[in-house]
Protein backbone atom coordinates (compact mmCIF):
# COMPACT_ATOMS: atom_id res chain seq x y z
CA UNK A 1 0.00 0.00 0.00
CA UNK A 2 1.35 3.43 -0.95
CA UNK A 3 1.49 6.40 1.44
CA UNK A 4 -1.34 8.11 -0.46
CA UNK A 5 -3.57 5.04 -0.27
CA UNK A 6 -2.88 4.70 3.44
CA UNK A 7 -3.96 8.31 4.00
CA UNK A 8 -7.18 7.70 2.06
CA UNK A 9 -7.95 4.71 4.28
CA UNK A 10 -7.23 6.67 7.45
CA UNK A 11 -9.27 9.62 6.28
CA UNK A 12 -12.27 7.45 5.49
CA UNK A 13 -11.97 5.66 8.81
CA UNK A 14 -11.86 8.86 10.84
CA UNK A 15 -14.73 10.30 8.80
CA UNK A 16 -16.89 7.30 9.58
CA UNK A 17 -17.05 8.50 13.18
CA UNK A 18 -18.77 11.69 11.96
CA UNK A 19 -21.33 10.44 9.45
CA UNK A 20 -22.76 7.57 7.42
CA UNK A 21 -21.55 8.98 4.07
CA UNK A 22 -17.92 8.70 5.12
CA UNK A 23 -18.52 5.19 6.41
CA UNK A 24 -19.89 4.20 3.00
CA UNK A 25 -16.77 5.65 1.38
CA UNK A 26 -14.65 3.35 3.52
CA UNK A 27 -16.42 0.24 2.26
CA UNK A 28 -16.12 1.34 -1.37
CA UNK A 29 -12.30 1.25 -1.10
CA UNK A 30 -10.52 -1.88 -2.31
CA UNK A 31 -7.40 -3.17 -0.55
CA UNK A 32 -4.21 -3.07 -2.59
CA UNK A 33 -2.79 -6.45 -3.62
CA UNK A 34 0.77 -6.63 -2.32
CA UNK A 35 3.64 -8.32 -4.21
CA UNK A 36 3.90 -11.66 -2.44
CA UNK A 37 6.54 -13.83 -4.06
CA UNK A 38 5.71 -17.49 -4.30
CA UNK A 39 9.45 -18.09 -4.82
CA UNK A 40 12.49 -16.16 -3.64
CA UNK A 41 15.76 -17.33 -5.22
CA UNK A 42 19.33 -16.14 -5.10
CA UNK A 43 21.55 -16.56 -8.15
CA UNK A 44 25.27 -17.11 -7.60
CA UNK A 45 27.55 -17.28 -10.61
CA UNK A 46 31.17 -17.74 -11.61
CA UNK A 47 32.76 -18.57 -8.27
CA UNK A 48 35.97 -19.80 -10.02
CA UNK A 49 37.02 -21.60 -6.85
CA UNK A 50 40.80 -22.00 -6.97
CA UNK A 51 41.39 -18.83 -9.01
CA UNK A 52 44.61 -16.93 -8.42
CA UNK A 53 45.39 -13.78 -10.36
CA UNK A 54 45.22 -10.01 -10.69
CA UNK A 55 41.46 -10.09 -11.22
CA UNK A 56 40.99 -10.56 -7.47
CA UNK A 57 43.79 -10.52 -4.87
CA UNK A 58 41.44 -12.05 -2.25
CA UNK A 59 39.01 -14.48 -3.93
CA UNK A 60 38.45 -16.40 -0.69
CA UNK A 61 37.34 -13.21 1.06
CA UNK A 62 34.89 -12.43 -1.76
CA UNK A 63 33.48 -15.95 -1.56
CA UNK A 64 32.97 -15.68 2.20
CA UNK A 65 31.22 -12.33 1.84
CA UNK A 66 28.96 -13.77 -0.86
CA UNK A 67 28.02 -16.73 1.36
CA UNK A 68 27.32 -14.35 4.24
CA UNK A 69 25.01 -12.28 2.03
CA UNK A 70 23.20 -15.42 0.86
CA UNK A 71 22.51 -16.44 4.44
CA UNK A 72 21.17 -12.97 5.29
CA UNK A 73 18.87 -12.98 2.24
CA UNK A 74 17.40 -16.38 3.26
CA UNK A 75 16.16 -17.53 -0.17
CA UNK A 76 13.98 -20.57 -0.83
CA UNK A 77 16.51 -21.90 -3.33
CA UNK A 78 20.05 -21.09 -4.46
CA UNK A 79 20.62 -21.07 -8.24
CA UNK A 80 24.25 -21.52 -9.29
CA UNK A 81 24.91 -20.68 -12.93
CA UNK A 82 28.24 -22.33 -13.59
CA UNK A 83 31.99 -21.97 -13.34
CA UNK A 84 32.03 -23.16 -9.76
CA UNK A 85 35.77 -23.82 -10.16
CA UNK A 86 38.78 -22.48 -11.99
CA UNK A 87 39.74 -25.28 -14.38
CA UNK A 88 43.09 -27.04 -14.21
CA UNK A 89 44.80 -29.45 -16.59
CA UNK A 90 45.10 -31.94 -13.72
CA UNK A 91 41.81 -33.84 -13.35
CA UNK A 92 42.58 -34.52 -9.68
CA UNK A 93 42.81 -30.78 -8.98
CA UNK A 94 39.51 -30.16 -10.75
CA UNK A 95 37.81 -32.90 -8.75
CA UNK A 96 39.17 -31.62 -5.44
CA UNK A 97 38.07 -28.07 -6.19
CA UNK A 98 34.58 -29.06 -7.33
CA UNK A 99 34.07 -31.31 -4.31
CA UNK A 100 35.22 -28.62 -1.87
CA UNK A 101 33.16 -25.77 -3.29
CA UNK A 102 30.03 -27.94 -3.65
CA UNK A 103 30.37 -29.00 -0.02
CA UNK A 104 30.62 -25.34 0.98
CA UNK A 105 27.50 -24.48 -1.02
CA UNK A 106 25.60 -27.34 0.61
CA UNK A 107 26.74 -26.12 4.03
CA UNK A 108 24.57 -23.00 3.58
CA UNK A 109 21.59 -25.28 4.26
CA UNK A 110 19.70 -23.82 1.28
CA UNK A 111 18.34 -26.12 -1.48
CA UNK A 112 20.58 -25.99 -4.57
CA UNK A 113 20.00 -26.06 -8.32
CA UNK A 114 23.12 -25.75 -10.48
CA UNK A 115 24.20 -25.87 -14.11
CA UNK A 116 27.83 -26.32 -15.20
CA UNK A 117 30.17 -23.76 -16.68
CA UNK A 118 32.91 -24.53 -19.18
CA UNK A 119 35.46 -24.46 -16.36
CA UNK A 120 33.51 -27.26 -14.65
CA UNK A 121 32.59 -29.48 -17.59
CA UNK A 122 34.26 -28.72 -20.93
CA UNK A 123 37.55 -30.57 -20.42
CA UNK A 124 35.86 -33.92 -19.62
CA UNK A 125 32.50 -33.31 -21.39
CA UNK A 126 30.69 -33.19 -18.05
CA UNK A 127 31.83 -36.50 -16.57
CA UNK A 128 33.06 -35.04 -13.25
CA UNK A 129 29.91 -32.90 -12.90
CA UNK A 130 27.63 -35.91 -13.37
CA UNK A 131 29.57 -37.93 -10.80
CA UNK A 132 29.87 -35.24 -8.13
CA UNK A 133 26.78 -33.07 -8.61
CA UNK A 134 24.20 -34.64 -10.91
CA UNK A 135 22.49 -34.06 -14.27
CA UNK A 136 23.94 -31.46 -16.62
CA UNK A 137 20.42 -30.24 -17.51
CA UNK A 138 17.10 -30.58 -15.69
CA UNK A 139 13.52 -29.44 -15.12
CA UNK A 140 12.34 -28.83 -11.55
CA UNK A 141 9.11 -27.31 -10.27
CA UNK A 142 9.72 -25.17 -7.19
CA UNK A 143 6.66 -23.58 -5.53
CA UNK A 144 4.79 -23.44 -8.82
CA UNK A 145 7.74 -21.98 -10.75
CA UNK A 146 9.19 -24.20 -13.47
CA UNK A 147 12.99 -24.00 -13.39
CA UNK A 148 14.76 -25.23 -16.53
CA UNK A 149 18.51 -25.82 -16.26
CA UNK A 150 20.44 -25.76 -19.56
CA UNK A 151 23.85 -27.22 -20.34
CA UNK A 152 25.32 -25.10 -23.13
CA UNK A 153 29.00 -25.71 -22.38
CA UNK A 154 29.94 -29.37 -21.88
CA UNK A 155 29.80 -30.23 -25.60
CA UNK A 156 30.96 -26.78 -26.70
CA UNK A 157 28.92 -23.59 -26.73
CA UNK A 158 25.74 -25.26 -27.96
CA UNK A 159 22.79 -27.38 -26.84
CA UNK A 160 23.08 -30.83 -28.38
CA UNK A 161 20.32 -32.95 -29.92
CA UNK A 162 19.70 -35.12 -26.87
CA UNK A 163 19.22 -32.07 -24.66
CA UNK A 164 16.97 -30.46 -27.27
CA UNK A 165 14.71 -33.54 -27.24
CA UNK A 166 14.64 -33.43 -23.44
CA UNK A 167 13.69 -29.73 -23.46
CA UNK A 168 10.96 -30.17 -26.04
CA UNK A 169 9.39 -32.99 -24.01
CA UNK A 170 9.58 -31.05 -20.73
CA UNK A 171 8.21 -27.80 -22.15
CA UNK A 172 5.11 -29.61 -23.45
CA UNK A 173 4.27 -30.58 -19.84
CA UNK A 174 4.26 -27.00 -18.50
CA UNK A 175 0.95 -25.04 -18.38
CA UNK A 176 0.82 -21.88 -20.50
CA UNK A 177 0.21 -19.64 -17.47
CA UNK A 178 3.06 -21.02 -15.36
CA UNK A 179 6.14 -18.81 -14.78
CA UNK A 180 9.23 -20.35 -16.38
CA UNK A 181 12.72 -19.51 -15.12
CA UNK A 182 15.54 -20.70 -17.40
CA UNK A 183 19.08 -20.86 -16.04
CA UNK A 184 22.25 -21.41 -18.06
CA UNK A 185 25.92 -20.58 -17.93
CA UNK A 186 26.61 -19.00 -21.31
CA UNK A 187 24.14 -16.50 -22.80
CA UNK A 188 21.79 -17.68 -25.53
CA UNK A 189 22.42 -14.37 -27.31
CA UNK A 190 25.44 -13.90 -29.57
CA UNK A 191 27.07 -11.20 -27.48
CA UNK A 192 30.69 -11.62 -28.58
CA UNK A 193 31.79 -14.91 -30.23
CA UNK A 194 35.57 -14.17 -29.99
CA UNK A 195 35.19 -14.50 -26.20
CA UNK A 196 32.71 -17.41 -26.45
CA UNK A 197 29.93 -15.16 -25.18
CA UNK A 198 27.24 -16.96 -27.18
CA UNK A 199 25.37 -20.23 -27.72
CA UNK A 200 25.52 -21.49 -31.30
CA UNK A 201 21.84 -22.51 -31.45
CA UNK A 202 20.68 -20.18 -28.68
CA UNK A 203 18.01 -18.29 -30.69
CA UNK A 204 16.41 -21.57 -31.80
CA UNK A 205 16.31 -22.92 -28.24
CA UNK A 206 14.92 -19.63 -26.87
CA UNK A 207 11.85 -19.97 -29.12
CA UNK A 208 10.83 -23.14 -27.26
CA UNK A 209 9.57 -20.83 -24.47
CA UNK A 210 7.49 -18.50 -26.68
CA UNK A 211 4.07 -19.61 -25.43
CA UNK A 212 4.73 -18.71 -21.79
CA UNK A 213 3.58 -15.24 -20.74
CA UNK A 214 6.11 -15.04 -17.88
CA UNK A 215 9.55 -16.32 -18.82
CA UNK A 216 13.06 -15.25 -17.96
CA UNK A 217 16.61 -16.48 -18.63
CA UNK A 218 19.38 -15.85 -16.10
CA UNK A 219 22.95 -16.76 -16.97
CA UNK A 220 26.55 -16.27 -15.93
CA UNK A 221 29.79 -16.37 -17.97
CA UNK A 222 29.96 -12.63 -18.73
CA UNK A 223 30.77 -11.58 -15.12
CA UNK A 224 28.54 -8.50 -15.24
CA UNK A 225 24.95 -7.36 -15.76
CA UNK A 226 24.12 -7.60 -19.48
CA UNK A 227 20.60 -7.72 -20.94
CA UNK A 228 19.19 -8.98 -24.21
CA UNK A 229 16.11 -10.51 -25.79
CA UNK A 230 16.77 -13.58 -27.92
CA UNK A 231 13.94 -15.40 -29.67
CA UNK A 232 11.49 -13.53 -27.45
CA UNK A 233 13.22 -14.72 -24.27
CA UNK A 234 14.61 -11.98 -22.04
CA UNK A 235 18.12 -12.75 -20.82
CA UNK A 236 20.02 -11.30 -17.86
CA UNK A 237 23.74 -11.78 -17.35
CA UNK A 238 24.78 -11.87 -13.70
CA UNK A 239 27.56 -10.32 -11.64
CA UNK A 240 30.26 -12.82 -10.70
CA UNK A 241 31.54 -13.74 -7.26
CA UNK A 242 35.18 -14.06 -8.42
CA UNK A 243 36.31 -11.25 -10.75
CA UNK A 244 35.07 -8.71 -13.27
CA UNK A 245 35.37 -8.90 -17.08
CA UNK A 246 35.45 -5.86 -19.39
CA UNK A 247 32.68 -5.09 -21.82
CA UNK A 248 33.27 -6.52 -25.31
CA UNK A 249 34.72 -4.14 -27.86
CA UNK A 250 36.17 -4.59 -31.34
CA UNK A 251 39.40 -3.05 -30.10
CA UNK A 252 39.75 -5.64 -27.35
CA UNK A 253 42.19 -8.52 -27.94
CA UNK A 254 40.88 -11.98 -28.75
CA UNK A 255 42.19 -13.29 -25.40
CA UNK A 256 39.79 -12.40 -22.60
CA UNK A 257 41.41 -11.20 -19.38
CA UNK A 258 39.87 -10.13 -16.04
CA UNK A 259 39.91 -6.48 -15.09
CA UNK A 260 42.80 -6.06 -12.58
CA UNK A 261 41.49 -5.38 -9.09
CA UNK A 262 43.55 -3.27 -6.71
CA UNK A 263 44.15 -4.33 -3.11
CA UNK A 264 42.40 -1.21 -1.79
CA UNK A 265 39.20 -1.82 -3.83
CA UNK A 266 38.19 -5.43 -3.11
CA UNK A 267 35.02 -6.93 -4.60
CA UNK A 268 34.65 -4.17 -7.21
CA UNK A 269 31.73 -5.08 -9.47
CA UNK A 270 31.19 -8.46 -7.80
CA UNK A 271 27.87 -9.65 -6.43
CA UNK A 272 24.80 -11.83 -6.73
CA UNK A 273 21.15 -11.59 -7.74
CA UNK A 274 17.79 -11.96 -6.01
CA UNK A 275 14.93 -13.27 -8.17
CA UNK A 276 11.40 -13.04 -6.75
CA UNK A 277 8.52 -14.65 -8.62
CA UNK A 278 4.83 -14.00 -8.12
CA UNK A 279 2.70 -13.53 -11.25
CA UNK A 280 5.72 -11.67 -12.64
CA UNK A 281 9.48 -11.70 -12.12
CA UNK A 282 11.25 -9.12 -9.97
CA UNK A 283 15.05 -9.03 -10.13
CA UNK A 284 17.46 -7.16 -7.85
CA UNK A 285 21.25 -7.27 -8.15
CA UNK A 286 23.29 -6.96 -4.95
CA UNK A 287 26.96 -6.03 -5.22
CA UNK A 288 29.47 -7.00 -2.56
CA UNK A 289 30.95 -3.51 -3.03
CA UNK A 290 30.04 -0.62 -5.36
CA UNK A 291 30.81 -1.46 -9.02
CA UNK A 292 33.96 -0.19 -10.70
CA UNK A 293 33.32 2.89 -12.82
CA UNK A 294 32.71 2.14 -16.53
CA UNK A 295 35.90 3.89 -17.61
CA UNK A 296 38.00 1.68 -15.33
CA UNK A 297 36.91 -1.45 -17.18
CA UNK A 298 38.69 -0.43 -20.37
Amino acid sequence: MTRREALVWLGALSGSLLGDSSAKALFRLRPVKAFRPRLRAVQLSDLHYGYRGSGNPDPEGSLLRAFGLVRRLRPDVLLVTGDLIEADADARVRERRLTEVWDRLRATGIPLLAVPGEQDALLDRGDLWRRRIGPLHFHEEVRGVHVIGLDNVSQGYLIDRAERRFLEAQVRRIPNDAPVLVMAHAPLAWFYPPWNWYTYNGPVVARLFDRFAERLLVHGHVHQVLTDTTGGLRGLGSPAVSFLYPLPDRKMPAALRPVPMSDDAPDGGLGLRVIEVSDVFRVTDHHLRPPIAAGAAR
